[in-house]
């Protein structure tokens, strides 16, 4: 995994209710996003997301454990 960059692209739709019969699809959230993953070594990574949705933009930055 060292020296590795991987690229993900992310769309996400979804909805919350309190039944199934209140599920609307015109009430649907959508998101969309891309993220980067880069190994730094046998057991650690770097990892850089960014998503947008109807809650505005998410930035999410983090070192890892690899899997």
């Amino acid at each position: 995994m060292t020296n590795k960059l991987y690229t993900l692209l992310n769309a996400t739709v979804g909805e919350v209710a309190s039944q199934s019969s209140r599920l609307r699809w015109a009430d649907h959230h959508e998101s969309y996003g891309i993220g980067f993953r880069y190994g730094y070594s046998d057991r650690l990574a770097g990892r850089f997301d960014i998503g947008k949705g109807s809650e505005g933009v998410v930035l999410n930055v983090t070192l890892e454990d690899t899997f």
